[in-house]
């Protein structure tokens, strides 16, 4: 059954979720790679119940104005339900949904919150987070100079967020491609890059 529940979790998802690469499906993707390869650094981690909450992290984005997690957390459980999941596993499951925004301030209890939460905070680093920053900055209608801001405040803190050891080790290295990055806008933004 694992291997069927992660397949018909995963159609789900890949139905109802946005093609926008900001924060729909390809995101899932990402977090998911990103998430299975910190995964493969520790032997104590429940790959099913990773790769389930890494499908269904952000299934209540669109769905719910103010926290997303805890929506996408309570969707989570409703569909693992239905299809006759493990209740101990849900829980588990539900846990790591819950803690992968640092935003609402929940920790997450097990390893595969922790790993989701790394994974999910790297996604927002190096050069597809900077392209995610942008393209949800635009959506939204803001410009350069706010999502520079967004950048110094908040992306710039993550990997100091950090679980795990090797989601902080990927962190660092993508962390630079960011720094570089505001430096060089903000020597173009002033010109300084013509002299």
């Amino acid at each position: 059954m694992s291997n069927d529940i992660v397949r018909i979790v995963e159609k789900i998802v890949s139905l109802s979720m946005s093609s926008d690469d900001d924060h729909g499906y390809p995101h899932i993707v990402r977090v998911r790679r990103i998430a299975m390869a910190i995964a493969s650094k520790y032997s104590d981690v429940d790959l099913e119940i990773l790769e389930l909450a890494t499908l269904l992290h952000d299934i209540g984005r669109n769905r719910c104005v103010d926290n997303h997690a805890k929506c996408s957390a309570e969707i989570a459980r409703e569909i693992l339900s239905l299809l006759g999941y493990d209740s101990s596993k849900i829980e588990r499951v539900v846990d790591a949904i819950l803690a992968h925004s640092y935003t609402y301030g929940y920790r997450p209890r097990y390893i595969e919150g922790m790993i989701l939460s790394d994974a999910d905070k790297i996604d927002a680093l190096g050069a597809i987070g900077i392209a995610r920053v942008f393209l949800y900055s635009g959506k939204i209608g803001r410009g350069i100079e706010d999502a520079i801001r967004h950048i110094k405040e908040k992306i710039l803190r993550l990997p100091d967020m950090m679980y795990t050891d090797e989601g902080r080790r990927i962190a660092f290295r993508r962390i630079e491609i960011v720094k570089r990055f505001i430096e060089e806008i903000e020597n173009e933004i002033k010109q300084t890059d013509i002299f």
